[in-house]
């Protein structure tokens, strides 16, 4: 599976780094409202693919409150995947995965779970840069959000 992820990320001319040793595969993007940092992660043994879409600024302490009401706000109802924030450090990141079964998975699934993560991120960063560097509510935010999304 990973070398039909590698094969996908090709197609998009994206240019990657595989980790050696491993079967990740990682490389930065840019989309409409930001850059970020993608990360392709396939579990053969598990059968399953996680994709990562880091967002580009960290939360800093006072702000993480904030962002995880906007972050479940934004969680609810989301079927494919989910935005997660690191206690820790302050990374905020969207995550989509499945679990490939004896069928694997075929071009369109693997462009689905890519192109959906890569979008959700995009559009929701001006919401999530609102709190980071202003007073802006979660509330506030998040209409900002669903306006983009709403185009």
């Amino acid at each position: 599976m990973f070398q039909e992820i590698i094969n996908f990320i090709k197609q998009k001319e994206w240019a990657y780094t595989e980790i050696k040793g491993k079967t990740i595969a990682i490389f930065g993007i840019s989309g409409e409202n930001g850059k970020f940092q993608c990360v392709a992660d396939v579990r053969e043994d598990e059968k399953r693919f996680i994709f990562l879409t880091i967002c580009s600024a960290n939360v800093p302490e006072n702000k993480k409150r904030n962002i995880c009401e906007l972050l479940t706000r934004l969680n609810f109802g989301n079927f494919l995947g989910n935005f997660e924030m690191d206690y820790q450090d302050g990374e905020v990141r969207y995550k989509t995965s499945i679990y490939w079964g004896d069928k694997g998975l075929d071009v369109e699934v693997i462009e689905m779970l890519f192109m959906t993560n890569i979008i959700t991120m995009d559009n929701s960063l001006p919401g999530i840069m609102n709190i980071i560097y202003s007073d802006s509510t979660p509330l506030e935010a998040y209409n900002l959000i669903e306006r983009i999304d709403k185009g």
